[in-house]
């Protein structure tokens, strides 16, 4: 929004407390823990130490760009002051200009930016800050009376963080401004022990027992005055970022805008992030999208395919059963009665239960061996 200095005093302070620190500027915690980054790559790995200071120079610039823009300039959130709300409403709902802002929402002053204009109710609940559900109250939820300072339970922690950046490098002062760097001296066995151990095997037989610790410490340290140049440096570059970002963001803020109309491509590129996000989706995303949806269509396709084509299969053979069990096995089942209750009717003829029709079948039975007996002869 910009201008929020004397709206957000609090947060203002505690905000650019923060951004010292981690700009590295002195006596700042941020200062002693940078310095003992850029000394140590210093000594070891010349071609890092000047990735780390170009590094510190961007930290210090987009920092400071950032309090710069947010608490400096002139205010360019939305209007609450110069209009009454009614004229607000009026203006949003028939679409015409902002009494005080031309854009009806905010942002007035700045160079192309994206205007977008949604419903008339929206418009006007957006203009005068107030919800288009809610009239209790509160942050959106009704009259917004302009940026205000957070309360308590926001701004205690944010001055606790402060006070912290403030004193807590104090306990890492390096030797060379008169300090004992208590974190140095306490961290130091984890990271000297295999170190040594390394140095002492190699060189043990040349120099004695003493002399590969004391090798190894006099490899770590430089002259006093090459520490102090570089602390000296190091501030200066921090320092140069500041000083650029408020050119750029405070005395002339023009020069900004004409060196992203200067060298669009690298505006571009920059203002995208190198398109990070664009790769990201064209690769990780698209991709993982792309297998979801190739999985789904083979799960689909030859999974469930699979599972339903063996239903399928289960109820036409259950039909061919059915139809089996009722022709045939019943069939057979019906026909073995039909046949017995059918046969019945003939043998119950002969099942007379009269003694004379014994005697007779019995009579017709004797004669009937008798013939065979003597055809047979």
């Amino acid at each position: 929004m910009g201008g929020l200095k004397k709206y957000l005093p609090v947060t203002y302070a505690t905000m650019f407390i923060g951004t010292l620190a981690i700009a590295g500027i002195p006596p700042f915690a941020g200062f002693f823990s940078k310095d003992e980054i850029l000394f140590q790559a210093f000594l070891k790995y010349k071609v890092i130490w000047v990735l780390a200071v170009a590094t510190a120079l961007m930290t210090a610039f987009y920092m400071f760009r950032l309090v710069y823009m947010t608490f400096y300039g002139q205010y360019r959130g939305p209007e609450w002051e110069k209009a009454g709300h009614a004229a607000v409403v009026t203006a949003a709902i028939h679409g015409a200009a902002h009494p005080a802002d031309p854009h009806a929402h905010g942002q007035a002053n700045r160079v192309n930016h994206e205007i977008s204009h949604g419903p008339a109710d929206t418009i006007a609940s957006t203009a005068v800050g107030t919800s288009v559900h809610d009239d209790d109250g509160g942050h959106g939820h009704g009259p917004w009376h302009g940026p205000h300072e957070s309360p308590g339970p926001m701004t205690f922690p944010l001055m606790a963080l402060a006070v912290g950046a403030v004193v807590a490098g104090f306990v890492g002062i390096p030797a060379a401004l008169g300090g004992n760097n208590a974190i140095e001296h306490f961290l130091e066995p984890s990271f000297t022990a295999s170190h040594t151990t390394v140095t002492a095997a190699a060189a043990g037989a040349e120099h004695g027992a003493a002399a590969p610790e004391q090798h190894a410490a006099e490899s770590e340290h430089a002259p006093l005055g090459v520490e102090l140049g570089l602390m000296g440096f190091s501030v200066l570059i921090a320092v140069s970022g500041i000083l650029l970002a408020r050119r750029f963001y405070v005395t002339h803020p023009e020069q900004s805008e004409q060196m992203a109309m200067r060298w669009p491509g690298a505006h571009r590129l920059l203002s995208n992030k190198y398109y990070v996000d664009e790769l990201y989706n064209g690769t990780v995303v698209a991709g993982t999208m792309s297998s979801g949806r190739r999985l789904w269509t083979f799960d689909r396709n030859v999974v469930d395919g699979a599972v339903n084509g063996t239903g399928w299969v289960t109820i036409i053979s259950s039909w061919f059963s059915g139809l089996t069990d009722r022709t045939v096995v019943d069939g057979l089942v019906n026909f073995v009665g039909w046949f017995v209750q059918e046969s019945s009717h003939l043998f119950r003829r002969l099942q007379t239960g009269l003694v004379q029709n014994y005697a007779l079948l019995m009579l017709l039975g004797v004669f009937a061996f008798v013939s065979l007996y003597l055809f047979v002869r």
